[in-house]
């Protein structure tokens, strides 16, 4: 019986420990997580936009033949 009173003591010391420590966010500081989330995105697609236009393989339409790409 002590074993197991010794067991659920420790059980509870542990998970009431634990929470907390858990971080917790505002209102304002979860919308600036979700701004900086967004322009992060964008900056991102920003650089995908510059890959598919810049770094596309060119064409055999000319008698020059620029290495470009991967």
């Amino acid at each position: 019986m002590k074993k197991a009173l010794m067991w659920v003591v420790l059980a509870v010391v542990m998970f009431g420990a634990s929470g907390c420590a858990t971080p917790t966010m505002s209102g304002k500081e979860r919308c600036r997580t979700y701004r900086d989330i967004t322009i992060l995105n964008l900056r991102m697609a920003n650089e995908d936009w510059d890959y598919i236009w810049l770094m596309e393989r060119s064409s055999m339409l000319t008698q020059w033949h620029p290495h470009v790409g991967l």
